[in-house]
């Protein structure tokens, strides 16, 4: 390798934070989500919510069983996971860059301890370079994976199955491509596109996989740069198609395209830069906020640190860090996770790191930008220290009663 020095993998959230020139360093998304000189690392710690105003210590159910056993009781799997880096060759910790050194994309996926693939793979670096509206990226697509990269002549995406590694060609085009999501059993891609040569935003887009045949969805937002990070979300009846746009130092934007009925649909402005933690069929879960995907509307969760939507049988959950010492917004006590109905507002201790048999280092796992998790339904992911799999991962089962 040529590479002087590794860079970390770009997580879009830590450098949208960071600073308005976007250099590849980051995380994996605490949502919304992993460091290449140690590949791989345990997730970045979860960026604070921007407002600094504490938030009320939510009521818990008096009384009520906990939903989630001990880690004696943990969840059947399997499980299946990734995590995806990538650096610049060329570039240096300290001194000069050189911003056309070849990228090199690296990507570990397996099921439960077992890696089953290791994937590494060498590009031409674009020009304008990656900080301009072309960062690698990897999502994740029911059992497998869509990533993507451009070089000098376009975006190219690849499609990797957890199961056996199998890595086949799913589309490319002449243009730069930050972030795609794809739904395999509908035949279709979904992207997030800027001209190749100006890096102009030209909106987010759908593909055919079958013939590549491309139309635009949402014409381009106003105002958005180069810098801008931009991620796509599929609800998990595939019915909508959830764009987050961020501009460096500005609110955020949500635009929703309504799949079945072939339609925009609702946009939500002046939403705090922060993690996606999940989607639902009709909310999506930006930091503390709730956006509602039919009407617009926003609410408050009343969480407080790192969080996960899991769906349940019954009714989706969203597990939260009720606790975190490093957190201005938390209590600071025993590790403790709060499980909260999103139907009903019922909130229940999920977990604590004082159960009996329970192992105190234990952290919650909430996938990003480099940390992809499959998990069994309604189950969670912990592990020592939030270290990603294959190290360490125990599930536990999400449960909603009375």
């Amino acid at each position: 390798m040529r590479a002087a020095a590794a860079r970390q993998a770009p997580s879009g959230w830590r450098r949208l934070a960071s600073a308005p020139v976007l250099a590849a360093a980051g995380a994996l998304a605490a949502l919304a989500l992993v460091a290449i000189v140690n590949w791989p690392s345990g997730p970045a710690p979860a960026t604070e919510p921007n407002s600094s105003a504490p938030i009320p210590t939510p009521t818990l159910t008096p009384g009520a069983p906990s939903p989630l056993p001990s880690p004696t009781a943990q969840a059947r799997g399997p499980y299946s996971w990734f995590s995806f880096n990538w650096l610049r060759e060329g570039d240096h910790v300290e001194g000069p860059q050189n911003p056309t050194g070849p990228l090199h994309l690296m990507i570990r996926a397996g099921i439960d301890t077992r890696v089953t693939v290791d994937v590494e793979r060498l590009a031409d670096s674009p020009v304008p370079p990656v900080e301009e509206g072309a960062a690698p990226f990897a999502s994740a697509a029911d059992g497998s994976l869509v990533y993507g990269f451009t070089s000098t002549d376009g975006a190219e995406l690849r499609e990797v199955t957890i199961a056996d590694g199998t890595d086949t060609a799913v589309l490319a085009l002449r243009a730069a491509v930050p972030w795609a999501a794809l739904d395999r059993a509908a035949g279709r891609v979904y992207l997030v596109r800027f001209g190749l040569a100006e890096r102009q935003y030209e909106g987010i887009w759908e593909a055919s996989i079958a013939d590549g045949t491309a139309r635009r969805l949402l014409a381009p937002s106003a105002g958005i740069s180069p810098s801008a990070v931009i991620r796509l979300y599929l609800t998990p009846t595939r019915d909508r198609l959830v764009a987050l746009e961020c501009e460096p130092l500005r609110p955020c934007l949500v635009r929703v395209w309504e799949i079945a009925g072939d339609r925009a649909g609702v946009e939500v402005g002046d939403i705090p830069f922060d993690d996606v933690y999940g989607l639902t069929d009709t909310e999506i879960i930006i930091g503390t906020r709730r956006v509602n995907l039919e009407t617009g509307s926003v609410s408050e969760t009343g969480a407080c640190g790192r969080a996960v939507v899991i769906l349940t049988a019954a009714d989706p959950v969203l597990v939260y860090e009720a606790d975190r010492p490093a957190s201005s917004r938390c209590d600071g006590a025993a590790y403790r996770l709060v499980a909260l109905d999103l139907s009903t507002g019922r909130r229940r201790l999920a977990w604590s790191s004082a159960d009996p048999g329970a192992d105190p280092t234990a952290r919650l796992l909430v996938p990003d930008d480099g940390l992809g998790l499959f998990l069994p339904p309604s189950t969670i992911a912990l592990s020592p220290e939030g270290s990603p799999p294959p190290r360490g991962v125990f599930l536990i089962p999400v449960e909603t009663g009375p």
